[in-house]
Order: C-alpha cells, then structure tokens, then sequence
C-alpha cells in the first residue's frame, strides 16, 4: 500500500506531503480545497493521465509527484526533465505508456481507485462488463487477442496461397501449351551431357595442341642437328625421337577425330537452341510447383492451430458460463438489499 505522497506544482498543490496509516484513510476537505487534485495526481502518477500540462501550476517549477510504498520510492517529474525514478533508477522516453518496470512495482489497476461518486465495484455493472473485468484479471483476454492474430495469419496466408493458386495455374495452362515437353526434358537433359563431354574434349585438345608445338620444336632443332648426329648414341636418341613422333602423330589423328566430333556436337547445339532457350521457364515452373508444396504444408500446420483453437474457444465459453451462473448464485445471496451501503438494488 502507499505510505506517503507528495505532490509539488500540482493544480491547487504547490507542495503538499500525505501520509496514510495502514487501513482505510478518508479525506476531506472543503470544496476546491484539492481533494480530487489528489486523486488526479494519482492517477498522473500511476497511469500518466492525464496528458499535456493543463495540470501544472502557475508557481513554476517542476511537477513532481513522489510515492513510498512497500520499500520503493516512485517519482514522477516533468519540466526540464520528463521521467519516472525508482530508487534512483531513471526511466525515460516512455511516450503516452508507463514504463512496465514502473507498473510492477506499483501493481495497481484502475479498479483499485474509486471516487466518490462511482457506482458501487461489479454490483451495477453489465454481466459483460462484470465478465471483461474477470476475464482481464485472469489474462483470457490474452486468448481473444491472440485468436483476432491468428485470424488475420490466417485471412493473409489464404490471399497468398490463392494468388499462388492462380499463377500455378497460369504456368501450368502455359506448360500445357509446349509440345512434346517429355520429349523437350529428355532431351535438355542429353544436351547437358553433351556440354560436359565438349568441356572435357576442349581440355584434351588443348593439351594435344601443346604436344604438337613439342614436336614441332623437336622436329625443327632435329632438323638444325642432323648433320651432327654421327655417333651410336646420338643415333639412338633420333631413333627414340622418331618414335616419340610416331606416337605424337597417333596423338593428332585422334585429336583430329575429336575435333570432328566438336564441330558435330556443336551442330547439335546449334539445333538445341530452341530446347535451351525453354530451360528457365521450366526451371521457373518447378520453383512455383515447390512453393505451392510448401504453402500446403504450412495450410496444414494452420489448419491444426485453428482446431486447437476451436477447442480453447469452447473451454472459454463453457468458463463465461460458470461465471454467468456464478453471478446469479451471488445475486440469490446477497437478495434485494445491497451489503455494503443498504440501498435496495435495481
């Protein structure tokens, strides 16, 4: 409970300090002696109501508003500075809310705060509005806002997968459209074959053209040699040289029986083209067919929280119906005679 309250630059309060013993405190006062000021500055204290600075006295200075309860020391101040404190600790740039620090330690709602001329606390309210009251204080209301969430997720996560639907469809009275598409995979599929049989025939050709260059020099300094080559050893050495051409030329042939086949394969690909120029819509369509996969399994994963759902909802109203027939035991009881001020209730 508050302890003492001190207010500073407050409407009629210029510096007023209260202190309240444990219990019920009355106080009173004359008319615009600052009783409800008091309660306003509560409120500013607890709630930041209300907003602007209507509020703030004409003395100058800064509006402060100080409460010691249960070991803590709240402060709320504005003027050069705007800010709650709690044991020195400041808290700043809060906009219209209250820090929830600050509503933690202060652990008080508006049912707590009752003036002088509200109505009696849940006895001459709706069963609705006795509901809501019930319903905030045991976070069912948590249940409410979290299934408005999941109804939009829901609403907006249907639109995408009806647009999706629609350009699924579209792709595929687009595919339908392509003739002999089986025809088209298998033979993309030949295509790319080809292209890394090509990769591999270029890397071999272009190795063979070095070892002709190899021997070319060879042949061209045996060439420049001949005339010194009168000796056993040098002889053999041209013998190994001949044969080392032999097996150079074997190289050729079979180079030149590669090259053929890359001017056939990239005849093929000339005749490819219209098939390789189909590669990315293709590719595109089987991305859309995996995302429609995966907004199906996400529809299911949905359509399970919305039956969880359904089972929450009928728990809840079952609970509004025990409240419902709670509220009528306590009306049996109480009878026509309100208990607390003695007056007959509508």
């Amino acid at each position: 409970m508050i302890e003492k309250l001190s207010i500073q630059n407050f409407q009629s309060h210029k510096n007023t300090e209260l202190i309240f013993d444990k219990g019920v405190n009355v106080i009173i006062g004359s008319s615009d002696s600052g009783k409800t000021a008091i309660l306003r500055a509560l409120r500013w204290l607890m709630w930041n109501k209300p907003g602007g600075d209507s509020f703030r006295s004409y003395w100058g200075g800064d509006t402060i508003i100080n409460a010691e309860m249960d070991g803590f020391n709240i402060s709320r101040s504005k003027g050069s500075a705007n800010l709650y404190e709690v044991n020195d600790t400041e808290f700043t740039a809060f906009g219209a809310s209250v820090p929830e620090e600050i509503q933690k330690v202060l652990n008080i709602s508006e049912i707590n705060l009752q003036q002088q001329l509200d109505t009696p606390f849940l006895l001459t309210e709706t069963p609705g509005n006795v509901a809501k009251h019930f319903n905030k204080i045991a976070k069912l209301n948590k249940i409410d806002e979290a299934t408005s969430e999941l109804k939009k997720e829901i609403n907006s996560i249907n639109t995408t997968i009806r647009v999706k639907q629609e350009k699924l469809n579209e792709y595929e009275t687009e595919l339908k459209q392509i003739p002999d598409l089986d025809v088209i995979e298998v033979k993309l599929g030949n295509l790319e074959q080809l292209e890394l049989t090509r990769n591999s025939t270029a890397k071999r050709k272009s190795q063979l053209l070095n070892l002709l260059a190899d021997l070319e020099e060879v042949t061209e300094k045996q060439g420049l040699y001949k005339d010194l080559l009168t000796h056993e050893v040098k002889v053999n050495s041209i013998f190994e040289l001949i044969e080392q051409r032999g097996n150079k030329y074997k190289k050729i042939t079979a180079l030149k029986s590669i090259v053929k086949s890359i001017e056939l394969i990239e005849q093929q690909e000339e005749d490819q083209t219209i098939y390789i120029s189909l590669e990315n819509p293709v590719k595109t369509l089987l991305n859309k067919i995996a995302d429609k996969r995966n907004l199906s399994n996400r529809k299911n994963v949905l359509s399970t929280l919305v039956r969880e759902i359904t089972v929450t909802n009928t728990k809840l109203l079952k609970t509004q119906e025990n409240v419902l027939q709670l509220e009528e035991t306590l009306h049996k009881n109480i009878g026509d005679i309100c208990p607390l001020c003695g007056t007959k209730l509508k």
